[in-house]
C-alpha cells in the first residue's frame, strides 16, 4: 500500500512537466521560441477544467495557425500580415510567396532590412505611400492585380520588379530611386505614373513589356540626360493613339483643358526625351521620331491650315520623303507629260547625240537636210507623228523623264538644255529650273531633325 501511494505521487508530480516538454518540442519544430506572447503559452490556471492532454494539443494547434501572423509581429516584418503559400515556392525564393487577399496597406512604414515580396500576389490594391526601403525591395515575380501606389516612396537600395506583372496601374510619382531599379521582363499596366520621380542612377526599360500601356505620365521626370534607356516604340503612339499624357486638374475638368497650356507641358516632356536620345549613341533617328510626334500633338491641340499642310506634304520637317513623294515627283511627272506632248522634237537630240541621224536614216532624209540638222542640233520640220514613229514609245518616255528630272533638280544651269531657234522652249526650261531652285530652298528651310543637318550645311543654310 505504501508503494502504491509513492507511485501515485510520482505520477502526479511528473505529468505537468511532461506536458510542458511536449509543448516546447512542438514550438521549436514550428520555428517559435520563448519570446512568443503569453496568450500562446499553456496557462497554468484551471488545470482541472481542461485536461492536460487536450490543453496541450489545443495550445500547439493555436501556435501553428498563427505562427506566421502572431499578433505582435510588426507590419514591416515578414510575412507582413500576408498568408504564405508553400505550393508556389520556387528554388530561388528565400521564403514562401505571400498572398494578400485584401488591400495591403504599408503607408509610412520603414523597412530597415530586406523587404521580401518575391512572388507575392496582391489581389487588391497595394499601398506603399511614403515608405522608406533602406535595403533591397524584392518584388520579383510579384503579381499586382489591383493598383500599386508608391507615392513619395524612397528606395535607398535596388527596387527589383523583375518579371513582375501589373494589371491596373503603377504610381511612383514623387518617389526617389537612389539605386538603379530593375524592370527587366516586367509587364507594365495600362496606366504608368512617373510624374516627379527622381532617378539618381540610370533607368533601363528596354526589356520591360509595354504592350498593355496606354497612358504614361512623365511630367517633371527627373533623371540625368542620357540615363533613360528605352526604345521610342515603347513610349510613342501605338495604333494611332498617343500614350504620353499630362494630368488634368480639377480646373481643367470643370472648364475644359487649355490647349496652349497643355501643349506647353507636353512639349517639355517631349523635349526632355529628345535630348535624352541625342545624348546617346545612334539616338538621332529616335530623337526625330520624338519631335515628329510632338508636331502631331501640336496639330491635334492647336491645329491650323498651314500646319496641317506642312504635316501632309513635309511630315512637319521630320519626314522629308513626303516632300519628294507628294511634291517633287508630281512636278516631274506633270512636266514630263508637257515635254512629251509639246517639245519632244527638241528634247530628243539633247538626250541622244545621234538622235537626228537615227531619224534621218529611218525616214531616208537627203544628205543636205541631214547636214543642216547637225549644225542646228534640231530636227527638221516634219510632222510629230513621223518623229514618234521613228522612236519607240518607251524610249520617248524615258527621254522626257530624264530631261525633266535633270532640269528640275539641276543645281547649275546648263546651256545644253537650251534650243538654238525655239525661244518658247527656252522659256519653259528656264522656268522649270527656277522652280527646282525654289524646291531646294524650300527643302532647306522646312526640313528639321538632326539627320538632315548636313543638308543645310551643304546648301549654306
Amino acid at each position: 500500500m505504501r508503494a502504491l501511494l509513492i507511485t501515485l505521487c510520482l505520477v502526479t508530480a511528473l505529468l505537468p512537466s511532461a506536458c510542458d516538454s511536449s509543448g516546447d518540442s512542438t514550438s521549436q519544430a514550428g520555428g517559435t521560441n520563448n519570446s512568443l506572447p503569453e496568450t500562446l503559452r499553456p496557462l497554468p490556471e484551471h488545470p482541472d477544467s481542461v485536461g492536460p492532454g487536450p490543453f496541450c494539443i489545443h495550445t500547439v494547434g493555436t501556435r501553428s495557425d498563427n505562427i506566421f501572423n502572431p499578433p505582435s509581429t510588426p507590419q514591416n516584418t515578414w510575412p507582413y500580415n500576408g498568408m504564405p503559400q508553400s505550393e508556389r515556392k520556387r528554388n530561388w525564393m528565400k521564403r514562401r510567396p505571400l498572398n494578400f487577399d485584401k488591400t495591403a496597406t504599408f503607408d509610412s512604414l520603414h523597412f530597415a532590412s530586406l523587404a521580401e515580396f518575391a512572388g507575392a500576389v496582391f489581389k487588391d490594391s497595394a499601398r506603399f505611400n511614403k515608405v522608406v526601403f533602406e535595403q533591397r525591395a524584392d518584388f520579383r515575380y510579384a503579381w499586382f492585380k489591383g493598383p500599386l501606389n508608391c507615392v513619395d516612396a524612397e528606395f535607398h537600395d535596388v527596387a527589383d520588379f523583375e518579371a513582375a506583372q501589373f494589371d491596373v496601374s503603377a504610381a511612383f510619382n514623387h518617389a526617389v530611386f537612389h539605386d538603379k531599379p530593375n524592370f527587366d521582363w516586367t509587364t507594365l499596366p495600362p496606366v504608368v505614373d512617373f510624374e516627379h520621380v527622381e532617378f539618381k542612377q540610370e533607368l533601363d526599360l528596354r526589356l520591360a513589356d509595354f504592350q498593355y500601356v496606354d497612358t504614361i505620365y512623365l511630367e517633371a521626370f527627373d533623371i540625368e540626360t542620357g540615363k533613360l534607356l528605352v526604345e521610342w516604340d515603347q513610349l510613342g503612339r501605338r495604333d494611332g493613339r498617343f500614350r504620353i499624357h499630362v494630368r488634368e486638374d480639377s480646373v481643367y475638368n470643370e472648364l475644359g483643358p487649355d490647349s496652349r497650356d497643355k501643349f506647353d507641358r507636353l512639349q517639355n516632356i517631349y523635349l526632355g526625351i529628345r535630348n535624352n536620345f541625342l545624348a546617346q549613341d545612334d539616338g538621332k533617328s529616335a530623337a526625330d521620331d520624338v519631335m515628329y510626334e510632338l508636331a502631331l500633338r501640336q496639330n491635334d491641340l492647336l491645329g491650323g491650315f498651314w500646319l496641317t499642310l506642312y504635316g501632309a506634304f513635309f511630315g512637319y520637317g521630320y519626314q522629308p520623303w513626303r516632300f519628294l513623294l507628294y511634291v517633287v515627283l508630281p512636278i516631274i511627272m506633270l512636266s514630263s507629260i508637257f515635254w512629251y506632248s509639246a517639245y519632244y522634237r527638241e528634247i530628243g537630240p539633247k538626250v541622244l547625240e545621234n538622235f537626228n541621224d537615227l531619224i534621218a536614216g529611218d525616214i531616208n532624209i537627203p544628205d543636205t537636210t541631214r547636214r543642216k540638222s547637225r549644225l542646228t542640233n534640231t530636227v527638221w520640220q516634219m510632222p510629230d507623228t513621223v518623229v514618234r514613229a521613228a522612236v519607240p514609245t518607251l524610249a520617248r518616255i524615258w527621254h522626257v523623264l530624264f530631261f525633266s528630272t535633270s532640269v528640275l533638280l539641276g543645281v547649275k544651269f546648263s546651256r545644253d538644255w537650251l534650243s538654238v531657234d525655239n525661244d518658247k522652249f527656252n522659256y519653259w526650261v528656264t522656268f522649270q529650273w527656277l522652280l527646282g531652285v525654289g524646291l531646294y530652298v524650300s527643302f532647306a528651310l522646312l526640313v528639321k531633325g538632326s539627320k538632315f543637318e548636313f543638308v543645310k550645311d551643304l546648301l549654306g543654310f
